[in-house]
């Protein structure tokens, strides 16, 4: 007897309706009512979790996820970050499956990232190492904003005599385990996947069978390192979406690219201070050296904002070199920088350029970069920075913070 048909014989549906397996006695097979959708009154799918700056989110309540990349890409992390935003709201908890890690390692990621011993009562972890059992069947009795399932390579394997790159296996794994998680607890779930390790042919799906992909129900994100993730340093990825079954997150992304990928987002990783890593998940930037920003309506209304800002009187009386350039980055430093989270010049110039749009070639670039090291200095003498060590690093400001 296989695999599925032990799980069939105990109660998992891969046949019927999911809640057959459950005792519920309810069939799939019964009509729907559609009037709710027809009068207007069942809205569409909305993104709600792991939002950007501008408001827009990649993940959608009670619809499944796929965040996929190369080893060290940073994927994780990503999911981790989801876990931080969906905990902080306070009005739900998070489930997270670890076939790959453990928990050592997750608490100290997730205390590096803010994480709150108090929100421990909501955060249900879980290292499966064997079949589902009655345990299983109580988390799906819980309400839950957000389920993690980190590694879906190893959980598909520890299937019995199941295979990743076999559709059948991979399509009744789904059912089982992700999909029911998203019926029954009304969690955006994330699974966290490879690529092939060659990126001929790679495309914008994860390792495998096809119907990893097929299957998702709500968005399927690639995720590319610009800048490795490490700790000291300032981080980059590029998320790139490849799959939007709602709709609710292409119409936020960039232009249309190969493989039906759109880049969606840029991560910043501020690892400067390992132990409290700062991040933010920007508007898309596009790929390649031009950088091209978004041009939404939300990122305007934030440049204003920035604009409008009055610097100090010290700043405003400067009459040094890049002056313009040092008046945008006083209001930078003080939006985004505090006695108790500092603000790289690396982090400082990222912000920069997102709220000036600036673009061009690499000359046009390397220029701009150099205006705001010079307004970096000039704050600096003015008494509004102060370097975190004085004998590392100085010429290049990378560790100078904030006051």
């Amino acid at each position: 007897m296989g695999w599925r048909a032990e799980l069939v014989e105990r109660g998992d549906p891969f046949g019927g309706g999911e809640d057959e397996a459950d005792g519920d006695a309810v069939s799939s097979w019964l009509p729907l009512d559609l009037f709710a959708i027809w009068d207007g009154e069942d809205v569409r799918a909305t993104p709600e979790i792991m939002a950007r700056i501008d408001g827009h989110a990649m993940f959608y309540p009670g619809k499944t996820h796929s965040v996929h990349g190369e080893s060290e890409s940073g994927k994780s992390w990503i999911a981790q970050v989801a876990v931080i935003e969906a905990l902080r709201a306070g009005d739900g908890a998070v489930l997270y499956l670890d076939y790959e890690d453990d928990e050592h390692s997750v608490v100290a990621r997730l205390r590096a990232l803010g994480m709150r011993r108090e929100w421990l009562t909501r955060f249900d972890y879980v290292a499966p190492d064997g079949p589902r059992d009655a345990a299983f069947a109580e988390l799906l009795e819980r309400s839950y904003r957000l389920a993690v399932i980190d590694g879906v390579t190893a959980a598909i394997a520890a299937e019995p005599d199941a295979k990743s790159s076999d559709n059948d296996n991979v399509t009744a794994w789904d059912k089982a385990l992700p999909r029911r998680i998203a019926h029954r607890t009304g969690a955006a779930v994330v699974l966290v996947d490879h690529v092939t390790k060659s990126g001929e042919g790679r495309g914008r799906f994860p390792i495998g069978a096809q119907a990893k992909m097929a299957n998702v129900s709500g968005s399927a994100f690639y995720v590319d390192v610009e800048n490795v993730l490490r700790p000291g340093e300032l981080g980059v990825l590029r998320i790139y979406v490849g799959k939007d079954r709602p709709g609710g997150v292409r119409e936020h992304a960039g232009p249309m690219g190969k493989d039906r990928l759109q880049p969606f987002a840029r991560f910043l990783f501020d690892a400067a201070d390992p132990e409290a890593i700062a991040v933010e998940l920007q508007p898309w930037m596009g790929a390649g050296d031009a950088e091209i920003y978004d041009e939404s309506i939300e990122l305007l209304r934030e440049e204003e904002a920035i604009a409008s800002r009055v610097p100090p009187p010290d700043v405003l009386a400067y009459e040094g070199s890049g002056r313009t350039a040092l008046v945008d980055v006083a209001v930078v430093v003080m939006r985004y920088g505090s006695g108790a989270s500092g603000v790289t010049l690396a982090k400082t110039t990222e912000y920069y350029a997102a709220t000036r749009r600036e673009l061009g070639d690499k000359a046009t670039r390397d220029t701009f970069k150099k205006r705001v090291h010079r307004a970096w200095d000039a704050l600096h003498a003015l008494g509004h920075l102060e370097p975190v060590n004085p004998d590392s690093k100085i010429a290049t400001g990378a560790h100078r913070w904030a006051k």
